[in-house]
């Protein structure tokens, strides 16, 4: 099934978003101080080879991401929270239009076989219809228990995955969960949804 070629892609992409302090920083030339009022974050960040911007904190760092698909990842030193924006080609396996109740119902039991299967059980998993920037996308939210030896931390994650010009656009947000008030699901939205694709 296309879906789950899709999703072995997903789960590598998921096994290297939870370390975030052994990131490198990348050079800041696709960085632009923002000066418009309109935006909310004070940076943004431009990716002219793969068409998209994201606006992003002052106070998270902009560094490379491990897996071979992130072309920029955002992280919070001091919390543990972590963005990256995921790209890669299309080889059949997402289609543009809004996924059909079987569909998502399918998606999320692989992908929930997919990450038990790599020891990440996710817990109170669920996948919606949505939109990125006026494109339909896949909305998945779920939450795992993180273990590395002394620390336990319940991490909630969030994927907007879209398909245009025949790429792939996938976003992960990872937050301890401990962060999840009313305030911050505000700014992490906003945060979100301030991903733009580029015009032609």
């Amino acid at each position: 099934m296309k879906i789950k070629s899709l999703l072995i892609i997903l789960q590598l992409i998921f096994l290297y978003s939870c370390n975030e302090n052994k990131s490198t920083k990348i050079p800041e030339n696709k960085v632009i101080t923002n000066e418009s009022k309109s935006y909310t974050f004070g940076k943004l960040y431009r990716d002219i080879g793969n068409k998209f911007r994201i606006q992003y904190p002052n106070n998270w760092d902009l560094v490379a991401g491990e897996a071979k698909h992130t072309v920029v990842k955002f992280i919070n030193r001091d919390s543990s929270m972590s963005l990256s924006v995921n790209v890669m080609d299309n080889d059949g396996s997402m289609t543009s239009d809004k996924l059909s109740e079987t569909q998502l119902n399918d998606y999320k039991t692989q992908l929930t076989s997919a990450l038990t299967s790599a020891n990440k059980p996710p817990v109170d998993m669920t996948v919606e219809n949505g939109l990125l920037d006026n494109h339909n996308a896949v909305i998945t939210s779920y939450k795992f228990l993180y273990r590395q030896i002394d620390v336990e931390l319940l991490f909630q994650f969030y994927q907007i995955q879209s398909l245009k010009d025949g790429k792939i656009y996938n976003i992960i947000l990872s937050a301890p969960k401990k962060y999840f008030s009313e305030i911050f699901k505000s700014y992490i939205n906003n945060f979100l949804y301030s991903f733009m694709f580029d015009p032609e």
